[in-house]
């Protein structure tokens, strides 16, 4: 008899060297910059094979012939050895000549011996040699939701023997979109233009427009290249601009909810229970002000002065919990509320009601978790509302009931008598580690106290097999044709995604980007 012994062989990139091409427009890879072996055995380099995931944008990789007379260009898909780049057989060139420093890549997998490496970037960088050219490129102020135009006082390049420079667009802006407009300087000739000519700046005919939206900076990319294709010429650059930003927006309202109070007693008045933000830029919380009216059921007060009530305070006063709500009279009533960032204004209502003191649950999501493993319970899953002064650590749960299928831990402990805080919650410090037993459901049940007021609920924990983890599947992903005018079913022919473990109902689709032409409609 005789034994055989099978092992395992991984193929590692061991060099991957950023390649710097200095003043010229080719260089050689070589194995200082590019290199892979297998372990525990090494192979042949003809044997480690790299393969092209993606090509160079603004040149190629060459694999030339031993006797390095014949060059081929290598596209996606194409592939070299290891000892190609030993021997100096692989090349990377420039398209044009670069009158710009530059950044270029290509991606790659490498394999051997049916094993295979995860997809590697390989970078250049280029360092142009000095140039005869008058190239001007400056930072543009654009109002926030207007246009400027561009002129070649922020974008020209001047290049001697060049008349016409197209300048293609790689890269659009963010927040904004670059046109071309026509004759008339009106209307859009290009909207979300992918190229313009230096002759379109000349004329006038170039803009930046800028979305509306609430930034401070935009930009895009490009190479501009010569109109006629036989010129040796490129330039990779970026244009960028200042949004000047206005006060355009009304406060907003984010948490719209009741007050809540002890009958004939305080209460703190927090972020959680009034919320406004203005959706301008770099609006400071101190500059949200609250002006009310006269509250049918008790006054706002200063929590520094309990004597006299308080008309005026801002959403940092909020924010600090520096103001504190004193109920008096009926158990239910309005205050009318103004607020504004000093410009604009909104009005709201603030509705109070005073009870007996309680603490509720307010969300309770449960978890789901992978067998054997764990899941952090926060106050996403798991929160109480309370009318009395109690945050974090005033608010404990005690566990009456432990999870059968795991346990419960806070900082990485076994919690401790049985309990843990709100703060825990907040701070994401509560976690449930799964036993890996075979249950699909567990459990565990609390009561919620402050004080002596509590209430008593479960939390539920869902336990999937690491199966249910594993990516989803594309079976169907064609092109759906439509006639003019018309329209089309996407039926499961054209799109189909499934999951072994996950039922059809489970998997929703959410639109990222909507049709140019057309709009979905789903029929109920």
């Amino acid at each position: 008899t005789f034994g055989i012994s099978f092992v395992s062989v991984t193929v590692n990139v061991i060099r991957n060297a950023e390649l710097l091409i200095d003043r010229v427009q080719e260089s050689f890879i070589s194995e200082g910059f590019l290199q892979s072996e297998t372990k525990p055995d090494s192979t042949p380099g003809k044997d480690i094979i790299y393969k092209i995931i993606s090509t160079p944008l603004y040149g190629s990789v060459f694999l030339s012939s031993g006797d390095l007379t014949q060059h081929k260009k290598l596209e996606i898909s194409s592939t070299f050895s290891q000892e190609d780049i030993a021997k100096g057989r692989i090349k990377y060139k420039l398209r044009r000549k670069s009158y710009s420093t530059l950044q270029d890549s290509f991606q790659f997998q490498v394999s051997s011996n049916g094993r295979s490496s995860s997809v590697h970037t390989f970078s250049i960088r280029h360092n142009p040699p000095p140039v005869d050219a008058n190239i001007v490129i400056e930072h543009l102020n654009v109002q926030e939701g207007f246009r400027e135009k561009i002129t070649d006082k922020y974008l020209n390049i001047d290049v001697r023997g060049i008349t016409n420079i197209v300048f293609n667009v790689t890269s659009c802006p963010r927040h904004g979109s670059v046109n071309v407009v026509d004759e008339s300087m009106i209307l859009p000739e290009r909207i979300n233009a992918t190229f313009f000519t230096s002759q379109d700046i000349k004329s006038g005919s170039v803009f930046y427009q800028h979305d509306d939206s609430e930034t401070t900076k935009d930009r895009f990319y490009f190479v501009a290249l010569s109109e006629d294709p036989e010129v040796d010429f490129q330039y990779v650059g970026v244009m960028h601009f200042r949004i000047i930003m206005t006060n355009d927006n009304h406060p907003i309202r984010i948490i719209d909810k009741v007050l809540n109070v002890v009958t004939e007693s305080e209460r703190v008045v927090t972020s959680n229970d009034l919320l406004y933000i203005d959706p301008d830029l770099d609006t400071p919380s101190s500059q949200i002000q609250y002006t009310r009216r006269k509250i049918p059921n008790g006054d706002f007060f200063h929590i520094d002065d309990r004597f006299e009530p308080v008309y005026l305070f801002t959403q940092e006063d909020i924010d600090r919990r520096r103001i504190v709500f004193r109920h008096d009279g009926p158990s239910y009533g309005k205050a009318v509320i103004s607020v504004t960032d000093g410009d604009l204004s909104s009005t709201s209502i603030l509705e109070i009601v005073a009870s007996e003191p309680f603490i509720e649950i307010v969300n309770n999501s449960g978890i789901i978790v992978q067998r054997g493993q764990e899941a952090v319970i926060s106050n996403y899953n798991l929160s109480v509302e309370t009318n009395m002064n109690a945050w974090g650590s005033d608010i404990v749960f005690h566990v009456t009931a432990a999870p059968r299928y795991g346990r419960l831990m806070v900082n990485g402990q076994s919690v401790t008598k049985h309990q843990f805080t709100e703060a825990d919650l907040q701070s994401g410090k509560l976690k449930y580690v799964n036993k890996g037993e075979g249950s699909f459901r567990d459990e565990f049940r609390f009561q919620a106290r402050i004080s002596e007021t509590f209430t008593d609920g479960s939390f539920e924990v869902k336990v999937f097999p690491e199966s249910y983890w594993e990516p989803l599947v594309v079976l169907n992903n064609s092109t759906v044709r439509v006639e003019e005018g018309s329209r089309v079913t996407i039926n499961q022919a054209a799109l189909k995604i499934m999951h072994p473990n996950i039922a059809p109902s489970d998997i929703t689709y959410t639109i990222v980007q909507r049709p140019q032409n057309g709009y979905l409609q789903v029929d109920l």
